[in-house]
């Protein structure tokens, strides 16, 4: 008899078969669910809080926080997969995967990639509807999803080697299939939800309501308004209203948050928070290391610069130098009465500027243009010749030579090629001796070149087309001249700026550098140190929360680092703000910042990173203000909970707001009775219907504005501003555009704290040009984005009243 243990296994094949097939799916079936509820609860383990109860269940807050944690890690791996994919020369071919091959990341997973509480609950009850309407997955599903996320670039062990890296083995393939089928479900609800609204890329509104936006863009009013303060009407309340009304208004109102545009009253209080901030302005540290230069460090870069031709004055335009002119017109009108030569060499000047083809023949006295000009320099009876005429006569004249202004006109009239003549005065001034050709250039400025003094650079070619014998003499004699002007020592080259000018731009220079580095390393060596206490201290609370000790005992608590010390130390600015909730951290600097996804790219705001789900306390974030280029790294220190206060706290609130709507009615029956009376005199002007203390308020010219503005494709449009007018909405637009003309009628503003008796005195254009445009492709689609909002709004009205349908509570004592 054989004892082979082969032997033995043969005989015993099918039960040890059927053993191994128990041992298989204990291992892949039970063993994951059993691990997943040992991770959530324990053995022995009692239901947590309770975090929302619907009609037909309840979620417990364990079994929320275990799914919220694995829905963060499934994101982590699906951008992992997503990145390996790519590397691979792949892209995931999954619906609504999106991947910006710009700044090389993944936009859009395809599933919900924000992890929340919420998320969660609404996930699993989107799934538990998606099996009532009879659509399921089961995990081989889910795994040829993740094939065509992988693109097929990934076998099945490459995907499981990805998830264990993603999730630092933090997530099991079961609980990571099982979080991908429950968005897939949710996904498949949602969107079986929204076909009806957008299928085919349409809208649900209808032609006519879409004509109607249409209007609110391209209409437009005049109308004339009077306010009525409701504030006015404060006093005539009652300051001691019931018990029973106030427990009202508290009721309707505990579960908004104030608003101040809107009208209803809204009493809960929304998170809040406190922040140290550190932040570091590029242009100080520009300053502070340019101030510490040497001068010789900043002389020898501006030699170096001025000799690399850098610095260089540009050339003036004619007529710019008003002390030359000045003086040439002064030496212009003296000289010439002794010599009427000179004066028919240089009158001959304004002509050839007139005509640059014949600049270089100044010697052609014998043209008609030139010779004109002196003759009636001298005869003034041949002034009839007006254009040409009176402005050499007006150079004879002292009187006429005392205007500038009319020297300047001529003056820049005048091209390069006679600039020379502009220039020369000046430096023939002094040597009478040398009258010819001095005074050839100097009566030439009695005509119009007198302003063109100033540009000196241009002397030189306009002399070389003159005679040699004119030239010269007034060449020589400039450097002897040096002191009549500034400006008549920077010559041809146009001469270089003096250092002193230019010292603090070659500072700055110098340091751009060097202070963006060190602002740079400044940031990042605070941020390190709060990021290594954030880390010692989620540590600390990590061994508090699981009782932990070691072997010296439990850990002592981390320190939290001095920022003030440090900003001081690293030479940048320390603030401590706050509390300061969602929006009223908008209205500070470091609230308008935002975190930068790329180069210049702008991603999630400070207002939505402290007040998200990554808000936590002491973890800090760097961000960048677009406007201002400063840099921030900050951090949240305290924070209160978003809650809904009792009644006997804000008992004082609750009344005023309950007094301002007695208020409003009261200013609301005076409006309309204003109205009321103004339509039955539409003779008489409302400036005479109202008391004449209160005629201020009393709005004739709002000009023409339209209801709505329009800012481009993508950006939803916005309610027209109206300066005079304190904040209008939609309901005062909506009486300006559609009651008839020439009738009063009332609207409030957006917060309704003012009443508007308003008329409209016209709207244009006609309805013919208006529905013209309408039937364009181009005209519609300018209020598509308005079209989209109508349909989104549906959804959410239709959401809404599934959930309360499903009659979903939440646990208001636990934050979300």
């Amino acid at each position: 008899m054989s004892t082979s243990p082969f032997e033995m296994f043969r005989r015993n094949l099918k039960p040890l078969m059927i053993l191994l097939t128990i041992l298989a799916m204990f291992a892949f079936v039970v063993l994951p669910a059993v691990d997943s509820w040992m991770r959530q609860e324990g053995p022995g383990g009692s239901p947590s809080t309770v975090v929302a109860s619907y009609r037909g269940g309840e979620f417990d807050q364990g079994r929320v926080n275990q799914l919220t944690r694995n829905h963060y890690n499934t994101v982590l791996f699906l951008n992992a997969l997503a990145d390996q994919t790519i590397e691979k020369g792949g892209m995931p071919s999954v619906p609504g995967f999106q991947y910006d091959p710009q700044q090389k990341q993944v936009t859009s997973l395809g599933i919900n990639a924000n992890p929340s509480a919420e998320a969660t609950i609404s996930a699993q009850l989107l799934a538990q509807r998606a099996e009532k309407l009879g659509l399921d997955l089961d995990h081989s599903a889910v795994k040829a999803w993740l094939g065509q996320f992988a693109d097929n670039k990934l076998t099945d062990g490459e995907i499981a080697l990805v998830l264990r890296k993603a999730t630092d083995g933090q997530l099991g393939q079961y609980d990571m299939l099982e979080q991908v089928k429950i968005h897939l479900l949710s996904n498949a609800v949602q969107q079986a939800s929204l076909s009806g609204l957008v299928a085919s890329n349409r809208d649900t509104i209808p032609p006519a309501q879409r004509y109607e936006l249409f209007l609110r863009l391209n209409q437009r009013a005049k109308a004339v308004a009077y306010s009525v303060l409701v504030d006015d009407y404060l006093a005539k309340t009652d300051a001691s209203p019931s018990e029973e009304a106030i427990a009202q208004l508290y009721e309707e109102g505990k579960e908004r948050y104030p608003d101040e545009n809107s009208m209803e009253p809204g009493f809960r209080q929304a998170a809040t928070g406190t922040f140290e901030v550190v932040s570091g302005d590029f242009q100080t540290f520009i300053a502070r290391l340019a101030e510490a230069l040497p001068e010789e460090t900043l002389r020898a870069e501006y030699d170096r610069q001025v000799a690399a031709g850098g610095f260089k004055i540009p050339d003036a335009m004619p007529g710019e130098n008003e002390p030359a002119t000045e003086e040439a017109v002064e030496e212009a009108v003296e000289e010439p009465a002794d010599d009427s030569k000179p004066a028919e060499a240089e009158m001959k000047e304004p002509a050839d500027a007139e005509k640059p083809a014949d600049a270089e023949k100044p010697a052609d006295a014998e043209k008609p243009a030139d010779a004109e000009k002196p003759a009636d320099a001298e005869k003034p009876a041949d002034a009839e010749k007006p254009a040409d005429a009176e402005k050499p006569a007006d150079a004879e004249k002292p009187a006429d030579a005392e205007k500038p202004a009319d020297a300047d006109q001529s003056a820049k009239m005048v091209p390069s090629s006679v600039q020379l003549v502009a220039f020369r005065p000046q430096d023939d001034e002094a040597p009478a001796e040398d009258a010819k050709p001095a005074e050839e250039a100097k009566p030439a400025e009695e005509a119009k070149p007198a302003e063109d003094a100033k540009p000196a650079e241009e002397a030189k070619p306009a002399a070389e087309e003159k005679p040699a014998d004119e030239t010269k003499p007034a060449d020589a004699e400039k450097p002897a001249d040096a002191e009549k002007s500034a400006d008549a020592e920077k010559p041809a080259d146009g001469g270089v700026r003096p250092f002193e000018e230019v010292k603090e731009q070659i500072a700055q220079q110098l340091v751009t550098s060097d202070a963006f580095t060190e602002l740079r390393a400044s940031i990042a060596e605070v941020q390190k140190i709060m990021r290594d206490y954030s880390i010692e201290r989620a540590i600390y609370e990590a061994e508090l929360e699981d009782d932990y000790e070691g072997e010296d005992g439990p850990s002592d608590e981390p320190t939290a680092p001095d920022l003030a010390k440090l900003a001081a130390d690293y030479n940048l600015k320390y603030e401590l703000i706050g509390p300061h909730d969602a929006v009223s951290i908008q209205e500070t600097p470091v609230g308008g910042s935002a975190m930068m996804t790329g180069q210049f790219q702008m991603g999630a705001s400070f207002p939505q990173v402290m007040f998200g789900q990554e808000g936590e306390l002491y973890s800090p974030v760097e961000t960048m203000s677009m406007q201002t280029g400063e840099t921030y790294v900050s951090w949240k220190i305290e924070e209160t909970p978003d809650t809904i206060p009792p009644l006997e706290e804000i008992r004082v609130e609750v009344v005023s707001a309950l007094r301002f709507q007695q208020a409003r009615e009261m200013a609301l029956t005076a409006a309309q009775e204003l109205a009321d009376k103004a339509n039955a005199s539409p003779e008489t002007p409302l400036t005479e219907l109202v008391p004449e203390d209160r005629r201020e308020f009393v709005y004739e010219d709002l000009g023409e504005f339209p209801w709505m503005l329009w800012l481009g494709p993508g950006r939803m449009p916005m309610i027209w501003n109206i300066e005079q007018l304190n904040r209008v909405g939609d309901d005062f637009m909506e009486q300006v555009f559609t009651q008839p003309i020439d009738e009063y009628g009332v609207a409030p503003n957006q917060p309704g704290s003012v009443y508007y008796v308003v008329k409209t005195l016209s709207r244009t254009p006609s309805q013919d040009v208006l529905r013209a445009q309408f039937m364009q492709t181009t005209e519609r689609d300018s209020v598509r984005d308005m079209a989209s909002r109508e349909t989104s709004e549906l959804y959410q009205a239709y959401e809404a009243k599934w959930r309360k349908d499903l009659d979903l509570q939440w646990n208001e004592d636990l934050n979300q």
